[in-house]
């Protein structure tokens, strides 16, 4: 079952895979109770300089 669950979803597009799994987590933050407002996703940015 679980090989057949990978297939089905190296069949799906990385779009459907990033959107299913945004999903996901929206899911856990309602279910949670968490402010959805604080739901985002982030970047770090690091500066590096040449010494």
């Amino acid at each position: 079952m679980r090989v057949q669950s990978i297939r089905d979803w190296q069949r799906v597009s990385a779009t459907a895979r990033t959107n299913a799994a945004w999903e996901m987590v929206v899911d856990v933050w309602k279910m949670k109770r968490w402010n959805l407002n604080e739901l985002r996703l982030q970047r770090t940015v690091t500066v590096l300089r040449k010494a």
